[in-house]
């Protein structure tokens, strides 16, 4: 059995976005160091009618961030060569422009403190590795991110101690 956490944190101060249908294109920005993570994230959200942008690591994700439309989510791993996620999360949330972008942190690390540090850094969610896909969109669906939703909502928690790894679940 393997157990799987996706922690939220809130934070009223963010601006929530406005909402959306599936007639509008919603962005997301994956940062993974691990191409397989990223074609299944991208995958996922694609199915769920996302335009998405990948970056290998926080360097890239400044570049992304630079050249594409605002994205409604960044899913963001810990650690990447270059610039990790804490590095590039600091500096999200340092940003007049993206400091109230949802950022899904992902990582191997699954200890308190690793989620700790996480959202004292911001992060609206921790998702420990391995998980499966189903899991991440119940993660998005518990932070109100869907486009068929209307009002996302920036606090939630899903817990699910006795899941059981889908046949394909995603890589650490």
């Amino acid at each position: 059995m393997t157990r799987v956490t996706l922690s939220c944190q809130g934070n009223s101060d963010r601006k929530e976005f406005g909402g959306y249908s599936r007639k509008t294109t919603v962005y997301a920005l994956i940062v993974d160091d691990s191409k397989p993570v990223r074609s299944i994230l991208t995958k996922v959200l694609e199915s769920l009618s996302f335009k998405c942008h990948e970056a290998a690591n926080g360097v890239e994700a400044l570049d992304q961030l630079a050249h594409m439309r605002r994205p409604t989510i960044v899913t963001l791993n810990r650690h990447m060569p270059e610039m990790d996620g804490f590095e590039f999360l600091g500096r999200l949330r340092r940003s007049q422009q993206f400091r109230d972008l949802t950022v899904v942190m992902i990582s191997t690390d699954s200890d308190q403190a690793s989620r700790t540090a996480a959202t004292s850094l911001g992060a609206n969610a921790f998702l420990a590795k391995p998980f499966t896909p189903s899991e991440f969109v119940s993660g998005l669906h518990a932070l109100g991110i869907s486009t068929e939703t209307s009002k996302p909502s920036h606090t939630a928690a899903v817990t699910n101690p006795t899941a059981t790894p889908a046949p394909t679940p995603v890589p650490p």
